[in-house]
């Protein structure tokens, strides 16, 4: 089931979930959709996917949310994750 969490302007947002496998899926998949604090879909934020480990961040993968505030990073190990974004038009 999708996890929403709403993030607004300059604020962390923590979120807790569980990953299901899916039996079709041959490979894990973490994707979003990134809005404001008003409830409209960011495009072309930058999206990054950073692997927790013995307490570090280590970025492993960006994208850019599309036209409708999207993001996808296929092919994700398993493991724990932090997801962070940034309006590229906000600075």
């Amino acid at each position: 089931l999708p996890v929403e969490v709403v993030v607004t302007a300059k604020q962390n947002v923590k979120q807790d979930f569980t990953l299901e496998a899916l039996p079709d899926r041959q490979s894990n998949l973490v994707k979003g959709i990134i809005k404001d604090d008003k409830g409209l879909v960011l495009a072309g934020a930058c999206v990054g996917l950073y692997k927790l480990d013995a307490g570090f961040e280590t970025l492993i993968m960006v994208s850019y949310t599309n036209a409708t505030g999207e993001y996808v990073f296929s092919d994700v190990e398993d493991g724990t994750y932090i997801v962070k974004a940034k309006s590229i038009a906000n600075g």
